[in-house]
């Protein structure tokens, strides 16, 4: 057997298995048929190509051995000493594929992967067995084998569901005594706070019905013949209700019901989903969803009513000023209240600077003619005048800034000695500099304006036909970067002047931009026409469309490895921790033997 033979039968075997997609389950047919032109004939080549395939049946990946499964079966139909190199090694073929023996030799996950291999390798040795059986009397053991592999395996199933059941009721008892305990501990102290906030809000809010009488008729003097019909009367969800000290105590109450009930109903609701994961009885889930229900009217009916501060009333300034006589008389009674006169506008009625606050006992005390309104002038608007029509704007005018030629205009000026510091804190002592060091004396005689005008706007395009039967998009002042002069052009593309378009020939770049312009635009065509067109099929071309397999998903563990092999053998961190470790290492050396001679 040469050695370069048995190298191209590796490389064509690690070509099918490297572009085999488990979805579809075929094989690379260029290497396949490779793969089958070397060993055609060959006797020795279908030998170690058995023990290649083989070899490959270890990994650790049911995806690769179902590629193996598929390149033995090819071979398998067609070469009979490949059967017989086969049948040599049977048992491990059935070992690795069907799983006959799953304590000793379990399949690699994922289930679905395992589950997969163990059903294609099944039924292939079943269609061996049915086809080539009476030729190969070892096939028909190999059916029995996986006929008493899958009765043990469901054996195997039955006992294994049987503990599950047995483990899920040992579960469910503890989950259940464990509910039990926690209810019985818990729900006397959530009934008494539901009983809490039900009995506040009977006190706060007392229901309507009980201060409805319907028992007897009211008679009537003046509607004595109309009919009786019922009366309904429409009541505002929301109840607002103001804070005094008569009731502080109940709306202190009324909030620490507020801020327990999520708590509640937390609870409650977990052991609903508790009771419904280990099958409680009827009775508990009832007592719980009754419990339940009854928490969520009370929340409702709790978050309905507004608690509002004590109001005072906002009046004029001059109505305290007539009231001021009362209030030295009665400068010790009880109905005055302290206001926080930080407080402005508490009940958002926008109060100016001639308004104050009144307690309410005083109201009665105000004279009837400070409630009447006032008569409000309606205020005077002035015409505004007309804003001046914008007309051309005018050119701006540079403005120069006064400088010394304008100072010293018309004289005869010479030019000032620059002051140079001979001593710039240098502790050595140098001789003074002296060079004459004065000022340009064009400063005085004369200036350098600069005017700059603005930018002309771009209006142009170029126009120059393209490929792709378009026009160029492409807008600039004089020239296009692509098709050179701008020049006018018609509606076609063409010159107007009738000369022929001699563009220059374009670099890669600019080709790599033209292309894929022509791409794009046949991609276009192709979503409104829902053809398939590309530049290959229109210059008569075929492109050959490379399908990349599907690889079936890694498990966490696998991404987790393979991320962290890509940062320890990173090559940097090789070269790190090598430099690293011989440091080490030299230092270890030179500490132990660094006083011999014959070491250095």
């Amino acid at each position: 057997m040469s050695l370069g033979a048995s190298d191209d039968v590796k490389r064509a075997v690690k070509g099918i298995m490297n572009r085999f997609d488990f979805e579809r389950r075929d094989l690379d047919q260029t290497n396949l048929k490779q793969l089958k032109s070397i060993v055609k004939g060959r006797g020795h080549l279908l030998v170690e190509l058995k023990e290649l395939l083989w070899k490959n049946l270890r990994v650790r990946n049911c995806d690769q051995r179902l590629c193996v499964v598929l390149i033995v079966d090819y071979f398998f139909q067609r070469s009979h000493d490949f059967r017989l190199a086969v049948l040599d090694g049977l048992y491990k073929f059935l070992l690795n594929t069907v799983e006959i023996e799953p304590k000793r030799c379990s399949l690699p996950g994922p289930p679905a992967a395992s589950s997969l291999l163990r059903r294609e390798a099944t039924t292939i040795v079943k269609l061996w067995v049915d086809k080539f059986g009476p030729a190969y009397p070892q096939l028909p053991s190999a059916k029995t084998m996986i006929l008493t592999a899958e009765t043990k395996r469901a054996a195997d199933v039955s006992e294994e569901e049987e503990a599950n059941r047995i483990a899920k009721a040992i579960r469910d008892d503890r989950g259940l005594a464990a509910l039990n305990k926690d209810y019985n501990e818990t729900a006397a102290h959530i009934r008494e706070g539901l009983l809490q906030g039900q009995s506040i809000l009977k006190l706060l809010v007392p229901d309507i019905c009980d201060d409805v009488e319907t028992s007897g008729s009211v008679p009537s003097t003046s509607m004595a013949d109309v009919p009786d019909a019922p009366l309904s009367i429409t009541i505002g969800k929301q109840i607002v209700m103001e804070k005094t000290e008569d009731n502080q105590a109940l709306i202190e109450n009324l909030y620490d019901s507020r801020k327990l009930l999520p708590k509640h109903l937390a609870k409650v609701e977990s052991w609903i989903s508790r009771a419904n994961k280990h099958g409680a009885s009827a009775v508990l889930c009832l007592e719980l969803h009754t419990l339940l229900k009854e928490l969520k009217a009370l929340q409702s009916k709790l978050a309905d009513i507004k608690i509002v501060e004590k109001r005072e009333t906002v009046l004029p300034q001059s109505t305290q000023a007539q009231n001021s006589d009362a209030e030295d008389v009665s400068d010790d009674d009880d109905g005055f209240e302290d206001v926080d006169l930080r407080v402005v506008d508490p009940e958002g009625l926008n109060v100016d600077k001639s308004t104050a606050i009144v307690p309410l006992n005083q109201l009665e005390d105000i004279p009837p003619s400070i409630e009447e309104p006032k008569e409000v002038k309606p205020p005077i608007l002035k015409r505004k005048s007309p804003s001046p029509i914008p007309g051309p704007s005018k050119p701006v005018i540079p403005t120069l800034s006064y400088g010394l030629d304008l100072k010293y205009w018309g004289q005869d000026v010479e030019p000032a000695e620059k002051v140079k510091n001979q001593f710039d804190g240098h502790r050595f002592w140098r001789p003074p500099v002296e060079e004459a060091n004065q000022e340009s004396s064009d400063v005085y005689r004369s200036r350098v304006m600069t005017y700059v005008g603005e930018m002309p706007a771009i209006t142009r395009s170029c126009r120059a036909p393209l490929a792709s039967g378009s026009l160029c998009p492409r807008m600039d002042r004089f020239k296009c970067p692509l098709h050179g002069p701008i020049v006018d052009r018609d509606e076609l593309g063409q010159r107007a002047d009738g000369k022929s378009d001699n563009f220059e020939k374009l670099t890669k770049s600019q080709q790599a931009h033209l292309e894929a312009e022509e791409e794009a635009y046949y991609r276009d065509l192709e979503k409104q026409t829902g053809g398939k067109f590309n530049a290959e099929l229109a210059k008569g071309k075929r492109k050959r469309a490379k399908v990349k397999p599907k690889k079936r998903e890694k498990s966490e563990a696998a991404k987790t490895r393979d991320r962290l092999k890509t940062k320890l053998f990173n090559k940097k961190s090789l070269r790190r921790v090598t430099e690293t470790l011989e440091t080490i290492q030299k230092n270890k050396a030179a500490q132990k033997f660094g006083h011999q001679f014959n070491y250095l």
